[in-house]
């Protein structure tokens, strides 16, 4: 298979693989010992510190459709979660604070659509639309484990970051503008790396 995305709790012993196109996505619950298949596809996966709340983004990025679906019981069960009835992005990338509440996710409405991005603070319950620019697409996603910085990064254009839970944003022009594809940031937000 050709692994998409993955997540792991804070011990290692838990561990999320998407494999988007074969459909071998799996969860491990002994630090990669033995896999069950039954995990969503999709483009991207977070999973909370215990590895309880996992949540992973995806849909049809053709046509633009989106599908959420989040687990509260360490993937047994699943539930696709609605982000914003009227959108159609194709949800790229997902990151979660340690606790599971907030979650932050960014599609792209349909081939080289407009990148959204989608903020959440009760575990997927309801969504806060955080920026709908005209960059085209949107690939990445980062949060600090309070979740209280976050960035996100958009193809062709900038890493916008909050450092105040999401209530404001600005763009991060030291590294100028690129066809970024990826963002992690350590626990504490101090840090970031940005991937093209």
């Amino acid at each position: 298979g050709r692994w998409d995305a993955a997540a792991m709790s804070s011990d290692g012993s838990k561990i999320a693989i998407l494999d988007y196109y074969s459909g071998n996505s799996s969860i491990s619950n002994d630090a990669g010992v033995t896999w069950q298949k039954g995990t969503p596809n999709g483009n991207g996966v977070a999973m909370d510190a215990n590895g309880k709340t996992i949540a992973v983004a995806g849909g049809n990025c053709v046509n633009g459709t989106g599908l959420f679906t989040i687990s509260t019981d360490g993937g047994i069960t699943w539930n696709t979660k609605t982000v914003d009835a009227n959108s159609h992005s194709c949800w790229q990338s997902v990151a979660m604070s340690a606790d599971g509440q907030r979650i932050l996710v960014i599609g792209s409405g349909g081939y080289m659509g407009e990148s959204t991005v989608y903020l959440s603070a009760d575990q997927g319950s309801t969504w806060t639309p955080i920026s709908a620019g005209s960059q085209w697409g949107g690939y990445a996603v980062a949060m600090s484990a309070d979740g209280s910085k976050l960035a996100f990064a958009v193809t062709s254009g900038s890493i916008y970051l909050s450092n105040d839970g999401g209530t404001t944003w600005h763009a991060q022009d030291a590294l100028g503008t690129s066809s970024w594809r990826s963002l992690s940031m350590s626990a504490d937000g101090s840090k970031i790396i940005a991937g093209v």
